[in-house]
């Protein structure tokens, strides 16, 4: 009966065994050896998961991608990680550009009551804000700059 519940893996390694008591013994070590590597895996993540922080040039979409896929990951091992404390991650560990923007949603919305989904909004917007004055027209930096040459 027991040969018949398991996958090919599992099988191969309870083929051997006489007596059903045997091949459960043998399948209780295994998943003793699987418990173990799922715990330094998740040691692993977790400490990834802290020492993750925003590249530079990184774009919010692509950090919240990386930041989801890192807990769903660490989730699949047990971890349980809640949409709180995330959004608490996300806020640490943004690039400094957008700290004025972290302010104000802490000061705005109490950080409890917002999603995941909110924030990345909220911060999207303030991105493309920070894109769209970047580029500035090329007329309007040569005009400010013949402007301060009149001056001198």
């Amino acid at each position: 009966m027991i040969h018949q519940c398991v996958d090919d893996a599992y099988f191969e390694k309870i083929v051997g065994a006489v007596t059903s008591q045997e091949a459960w013994k043998i399948l209780e070590k295994c998943n003793e050896r699987v418990e173990q590597l799922k715990k330094v895996k998740l040691e692993t993540m977790s400490c990834q998961y802290e020492l993750m922080q925003m590249e530079n040039n990184e774009k919010i979409v692509d950090f919240f991608n990386r930041v989801i896929t890192h807990t769903n990951a660490m989730k699949n091992y047990g971890e349980k990680i809640s949409n709180q404390t995330i959004i608490e991650k996300i806020l640490r560990t943004l690039n400094p550009k957008f700290d004025h923007i972290v302010v104000a949603i802490e000061e705005s919305k109490k950080i409890g009551e917002i999603t995941i989904e909110e924030l990345q909004g909220s911060l999207e917007a303030h991105e493309q804000r920070l894109i769209e004055r970047k580029t500035e027209k090329p007329g309007d930096h040569q005009a400010l700059q013949a402007h301060t040459s009149k001056r001198e």
